[in-house]
């Protein structure tokens, strides 16, 4: 976040310098930049890259909305991630596991020679 279109330049410029100088390196295809209504939507250039401008995005597995209380969205794809999730795990939910027969008495075994119970 940012005051101005160049204090936002500078601040990425600075971390994309200092971020190099240690060994690491700014993921460009996950930096996005999003303007609000008070500031006229500009190309940022980090090094030679021109960064995405969005109206929304995912970070930490959540839908940003710059200036929205909409949900709707958000519970939508939180919905797709878990069926996607159940789908894949289907297997699982489908198994014969064999059932005890309800007559079935189960008695509690001593293990070794302490005292524990199962």
């Amino acid at each position: 976040m940012a005051e101005s279109l160049e204090d936002l330049c500078t601040m990425l410029n600075d971390l994309n310098s200092v971020s190099q100088q240690i060994g690491f390196k700014m993921n460009m295809d996950k930096t996005k930049i999003m303007f609000n209504v008070l500031v006229t939507p500009m190309p940022v250039v980090i090094g030679s890259t021109k960064l995405e401008v969005v109206d929304e995005y995912a970070y930490l597995g959540q839908i940003v909305q710059l200036g929205k209380c909409n949900f709707n969205r958000e519970v939508n794809r939180r919905i797709q991630l878990c069926w996607a999730a159940f789908v894949k795990l289907r297997h699982i939910f489908s198994l014969d596991i064999p059932q005890k027969p309800e007559n079935e008495i189960v008695q509690p075994v001593r293990v070794a020679s302490n005292d524990l119970w199962i």
